[in-house]
This record gives structure tokens, C-alpha cells and sequence, in this order.
């Protein structure tokens, strides 16, 4: 990506005091230099999931789903922890935007990949983590077999593409409990 000099921006911010981008009367603390970093990375990230589903021919049956953010404002004025962009079927608004392709831009570096479900701790709303509780193993409950032959022909493909790890949860890194916890799509 040609954004990622700019991912500098994550690890200098990351412990930024409250409303680092500003608030009523408060200019915050987060330069332009900074805050223009930050958007390269948004636009280039909703761009490129742009192109990757406007060259399907299914391209009408998802949306896609950016990380509310502002330029001037950041995430209601705090600084970004990370930048992303989903995927969803139509309709997964009804499922709490569940199942959903994504990539998360972060000091990390990039990742991108497919999530079934979203770990409740990634969710600070108790509304969320509720209405949650009742959508994932419905959401399970749909997934493919692990022996079925499409579960089957995805793990064979991304065997050959090599470097995928099969996580518990998104923006996890290696050491970290979780982190290629299973060693396929089927497990």
C-alpha cells in the first residue's frame, strides 16, 4: 500500500491523551502533518475495497463498511487505535455487520482477512455485546462443515498461497494468545 510509510502515525499516537484531535473549543494536540497521515491510510484503504468489489459480478449483493472517521475530527476526537474497512453481505446490518471481510490498518501493519463473528471483547457497547450473545451461534450455525467440500477447497487454496494464520480473533499479532490458534478454516 502505498500509505504505509504514513502507519508511523499509529505507533507515535498510541498514547495520546483524550480527545488528541480536539474537541468544542480545543484545537487537540494531533498536528496536520499527523491528522493528514492518519487520512491517507482511511482514503487508500476505502479505495482499494472499493476496486476489489467493483471488479465483481456480484459487486451488488455487499456494501462496504469504513470505520466511521473524520479527518478534522479523528474518532469523535480521539486519536485512531487503527483504520478499517468490512465487507458485508447486504443484510448483515441485521447480524451486526456478521460475516464481513476486512482490513485493519494499525502499528501492526496490515491485515486482512475473513471474520465469522466478532469477539466480544472488541465491543465496549453492553447493548452490542448482548444483542451478540443471540447473533453468533446463529451466524455459526450457518457456516459450512469443516468437512465440506467448499471448507475443503478453501483450506487446499490458501495451503497453496501460504502465510495465512487462522486466529481466534482479529488484531492479534504472533505470541499472543489466540494468534494461529487453529491450523486451518476446517479446525
Amino acid at each position: 500500500m502505498k500509505s504505509a510509510p504514513d502507519y508511523y502515525v499509529f505507533s507515535k499516537w498510541s498514547d495520546a491523551p483524550n480527545y488528541a484531535f480536539g474537541r468544542r473549543n480545543h484545537p487537540g494536540v494531533v498536528p496536520s502533518e499527523d491528522r493528514d497521515a492518519y487520512w491517507r491510510v482511511y482514503e487508500e484503504l476505502g479505495d482499494a475495497a472499493k476496486s476489489a468489489f467493483a471488479s465483481r459480478a456480484d459487486a451488488d449483493r455487499f456494501f462496504l463498511r469504513p470505520k466511521q472517521y473524520s479527518k478534522d475530527r479523528g474518532s469523535r476526537g480521539h486519536r485512531p487505535k487503527d483504520l478499517w474497512v468490512s465487507a458485508c453481505a447486504k443484510g448483515a446490518e441485521l447480524l451486526g455487520y456478521m460475516p464481513q471481510i476486512y482490513a485493519i490498518a494499525s502499528e501492526r501493519g496490515l491485515e486482512v482477512g475473513f471474520a465469522a463473528s466478532i469477539a466480544e471483547d472488541d465491543y465496549f457497547d453492553p447493548e452490542v455485546k448482548q444483542r451478540n450473545r443471540a447473533i453468533v451461534p446463529f451466524i455459526n450455525s450457518k457456516l459450512p462443515a469443516p468437512n465440506s467440500d467448499v471448507v475443503s477447497q478453501l483450506d487446499q487454496s490458501l495451503a497453496r498461497q501460504g502465510g495465512w494464520n487462522f486466529n481466534r480473533k482479529t488484531r492479534l499479532v504472533r505470541g499472543v494468545p489466540g494468534f494461529n490458534q487453529f491450523r486451518s478454516a476446517a479446525d
